[in-house]
């Protein structure tokens, strides 16, 4: 199974286009986004990026995977937005302009 941080930690190499640009975006250690990643590669039984020595590269699937997971960050963002209204007794409406 995965998490949301670690779906957002492979948003964040994949935008970023490395490791340790994602880390340092989401003030982690290098290590650490390295070892998520891999976990989730571990997970899938699937390599997510093509590593080289130029930098890294994604693969057919996880280009496959991302609108999927933006879509789940997407409402995981208005779930938590509901959540803080109905904390700070808000209506818990939403209008998109």
């Amino acid at each position: 199974m995965f998490s949301l941080d670690q779906l957002q930690t492979l948003i964040a190499v994949y935008e970023s286009g490395s490791f340790s640009a994602a880390a340092r975006k989401l003030g982690k250690a290098q290590s650490g986004i390295s070892q998520t990643v891999s976990n989730l590669e571990i997970d899938l039984d699937k390599p997510l990026f093509i590593r080289e020595k130029g930098g890294i590269t994604p693969t057919e699937a996880l280009l496959e995977l991302l609108p999927s997971i933006h879509l789940l960050l997407r409402q995981a963002g208005i779930l938590q937005q509901k959540m803080t209204a109905l904390e700070h007794n808000e209506p818990l409406h939403l209008s998109v302009a």
